[in-house]
């Protein structure tokens, strides 16, 4: 990958959770052209970001790190399911202070 690609992608994918950071950085293209080349207009960082988002080696990168990132927060069917499960099966005297919770008497 040119080098030009390659620091796009690591600012692309500077913060993969995609929340806001100080830097600017994310899932926003131009920021991530701009953190790369800070002397470009911001016209300039759109135009570029857009190609290089375009670019094939830059593409295949990012999809591989995406991948690498986010595998071990991947959740399976089954745990999913064994979650659910486990919060329909609660009982809601678990959480009060009280076991039984007795009507005011008048």
């Amino acid at each position: 990958m040119r080098v030009e690609g390659g620091r796009f992608a690591a600012g692309r994918l500077a913060n993969p959770g995609g929340k806001p950071k100080a830097s600017g950085l994310g899932f926003n293209a131009t920021a991530a052209f701009k953190h790369a080349y800070p002397n470009v207009t911001h016209e300039s960082a759109m135009r570029n970001a857009s190609r290089l988002l375009r670019d094939a080696e830059v593409a295949a990168y990012r999809s591989a790190r995406m991948e690498k990132v986010l595998a071990p927060r991947h959740m399976s069917g089954d745990e999913a399911l064994a979650r659910l499960e486990m919060m329909a099966r609660v009982n809601v005297h678990d959480f009060s202070q009280h076991a039984r919770i007795s009507a005011p008497t008048s």
